[in-house]
């Protein structure tokens, strides 16, 4: 499956934006980026490659970026990435 290009831009953007904010310390607002780059996948998230942009917020920020949102988010990234 392919996401349309526009989705797939979003994700992206979402994901550089929530890089550039944990670069700079503002891990809430790189949580924030990452969680709204991951609600654009359409489920199965799984089955998406958009989903490896979110599978580096969480090797770059740690686990500490999602642990105060809904633990699907989580719990997701560490399916994921097989922890």
């Amino acid at each position: 499956m392919q996401l349309p290009d526009s989705v797939y831009s979003a994700i992206q953007n979402l994901c550089r934006q929530g890089d550039d904010l944990q670069q700079a310390g503002d891990l809430e607002s790189a949580k924030q980026s990452y969680i709204s780059a991951l609600r654009l996948l359409p489920g199965p998230h799984q089955e998406w490659e958009a989903a490896d942009e979110l599978t580096r917020a969480y090797m770059g920020g740690g686990i500490g970026i999602f642990m105060e949102d809904d633990p699907k988010y989580l719990a997701f990234v560490e399916k994921r990435i097989g922890i």
